[in-house]
């Protein structure tokens, strides 16, 4: 955190607003609203922040990708949780097959 520059403390402070406030909201027009309060109060706070590198949307934090919770890249996060989704869907098929090829073995088994 000692070499955050000033446009990742304001991005990272965005971040926050935006999943306290916008996350709750369901109306495109109130989702809009918010993004443009966001940027307004940033850059009334932070003069000299270049605007691209602070407030361009998307702004995504994760600890998915590494053990700390950093800004990461839309694509490698939809890249790791298409991996993540096909092995739980793998999982999924082998655990069900599992299962009725087990309740075919004791349907076999089953005295008459």
């Amino acid at each position: 955190m000692e070499n955050l520059p000033v446009e990742g403390l304001v991005r990272l402070w965005a971040h926050e607003a935006l999943r306290l406030f916008q996350d709750r909201l369901v109306e495109d027009s109130e989702r809009r609203w918010t993004n443009e309060n966001i940027n307004i109060v940033a850059l009334k706070h932070f003069p000299g922040v270049d605007k691209t590198a602070a407030l361009s949307r998307p702004i995504l934090y994760s600890n998915w990708l590494s053990k700390d919770y950093v800004p990461v890249d839309r694509e490698e996060l939809r890249d790791y949780v298409k991996a993540r989704l096909k092995v739980s869907v793998l999982a999924w098929i082998l655990t069900f097959f599992c299962c009725a090829c087990d309740f075919a073995v004791l349907q076999v088994q089953l005295p008459e």
